[in-house]
């Protein structure tokens, strides 16, 4: 989804092997979300996520990688640990995964520093 320097907001789809061209006339633009399937997964993300302007006559590739980055901090208050993740897409924006329609949970343990589980863990909220 695009909006352009006018705010008007439109779809660019691109089915396929997503190597096709579509033109766009030349102005600014904010890309505002993504969706990407990659065989039953489906990788999405929203926000205002990328800003690109076009001259006339210009071609400007549009690369949105499939691939998610977690990060994961652990902080220590006390006895207790607060863990925090982060599952972010294409320009370092949140990104959620999804199949069959619904988010994949991500499940944790609390490992000990032998590998071995030292606490009962969960499921993460992310997105």
């Amino acid at each position: 989804m695009l909006r352009d320097a006018e705010g008007r907001e439109f779809r660019l789809v691109w089915e396929g092997d997503g190597h096709r061209r579509r033109p766009l006339p030349a102005q600014g633009y904010v890309l505002l979300s993504y969706r990407i399937w990659r065989g039953p997964f489906l990788v999405s993300g929203s926000g205002k996520l990328h800003r690109f302007a076009l001259a006339p006559g210009e071609v400007l590739p549009l690369h949105l990688p499939a691939r998610v980055r977690l990060d994961l901090r652990v902080i220590s208050v006390g006895a207790s640990a607060r863990i925090l993740l982060q599952a972010r897409g294409p320009f370092r924006y949140g990104a959620s995964v999804y199949r069959e329609g619904r988010r994949i949970p991500l499940p944790y343990r609390y490992l000990n520093h032998r590998g071995e589980e030292a606490a009962r863990g969960g499921v993460l909220d992310y997105g």
